[in-house]
């Protein structure tokens, strides 16, 4: 991926290939913005241009030397990315990350270190990238992505270039999706109402088939959910716990996954608040399930919509904790039922 083909992210997009062509290159960068927004791709093709041997007169990469081809594969030995170990990114890998840079670049002018989910720094690792951003060496590039930017050393902050990722408007994730998996116009729009702006989720849910099955299966329970026993919920619970645990994946995988699927569970209740408050013409987020969301309104009051909504929040953030999955959902189900 090359940065000129990174969609909805122009500012960010402009500052970066702008710091390429005038050579004004920071030691640390922190991409900051919601989940899904872009910022481990952008970070990738930003670090294909700093290690291209034949960037363009605008500062991208060319995406066809052989540091760009390696960059692509995920073999390029000047960039490395490091992700979580379980819930923390660990003084381990910071001391990994430090030694690593005592020595200069192999292939490229520049080596760059990419360090997702910035927010998962313990305290040891945090004062780790503080020693290495306090005396960076010449040739390092470190940049950290992060969802809350404010969890973060202020020290640390106050030393990178922060690079702000926002939501993408929906019309040009759509015109994306036509562009680049020749959606039709009624599957690109339904993809990026469902995206809610976050332009990584519309790429897996476009290269991905299984995400948008899930989506079906969560829907499925949302539709059911008002009209069932109560003892459904019991079943319910376990059937969105499994669906965030059919792939592999660590504990904080699985629960982002589900934090995912509760995502879709708000633009159900947030769609049933627009048509409770707006009627029939109230613009939606889930277009295709309209009918069966209209059909609720009926049996939702706006109170209780507003209910559940502020359920399906407060679980989202019992999941980060030390919480049992099952229990948080079985929990948040008796609350989303409209009696």
């Amino acid at each position: 991926m090359k940065l000129s083909g990174i969609h909805g992210q122009d500012d960010a997009i402009r500052a970066l290939r702008a710091s390429v062509r005038r050579n004004e290159i920071a030691h640390a960068y922190l991409f900051a913005g919601p989940a899904n927004s872009g910022k481990t791709t952008a970070a990738l093709a930003f670090a294909a241009s700093l290690t291209c041997t034949n960037r363009d007169p605008e500062g991208d990469a060319c995406g066809v030397c052989a540091s760009c081809r390696r960059a692509r594969a995920g073999t390029h030995p000047d960039i490395r990315v490091i992700s979580p170990e379980g819930d923390q990114t660990k003084i381990g890998q910071m001391q990994e990350m430090i030694k690593s840079l005592n020595y200069a670049p192999i292939a490229a002018g520049y080596s760059v270190v990419i360090i997702e989910q910035a927010d998962t720094l313990n305290p040891h690792s945090e004062n780790a990238i503080l020693k290495i951003l306090e005396e960076p060496p010449p040739y390092a590039v470190l940049i950290l992505l992060s969802r809350n930017p404010v969890s973060l050393l202020p020290t640390i902050r106050s030393r990178c270039r922060i690079i702000r990722f926002v939501r993408s408007k929906t019309s040009d994730i759509e015109d994306m999706l036509k562009q680049r998996y020749g959606l039709s116009t009624e599957e690109a729009r339904v993809i990026a109402e469902c995206s809610q702006g976050a332009i990584g989720l519309a790429v897996r849910m476009a290269e991905d088939s299984t995400i948008l099955e899930q989506r079906r299966s969560v829907m499925e329970i949302m539709r059911r959910l008002p009209t069932c026993p109560s003892v459904y919920v019991f079943k319910a619970a376990e059937m969105v716990r499994k669906i965030a645990e059919t792939k592999e994946g660590d504990d904080r995988t699985r629960i982002q996954r589900l934090r995912e699927l509760l995502d879709y569970m708000l633009t159900w209740y947030a769609d049933l608040l627009r048509l409770r408050l707006g009627g029939t013409e109230a613009r939606i987020c889930n277009l295709d399930l309209r009918a069966d969301l209209e059909e609720q309104t009926g049996i939702y009051s706006t109170e209780r919509i507003q209910t559940a909504i502020a359920s399906i929040m407060h679980t989202q953030r019992c999941l980060e904790g030390n919480v049992t999955a099952q229990l948080a959902l079985e929990n948040m189900f008796f609350s989303l039922r409209p009696e």
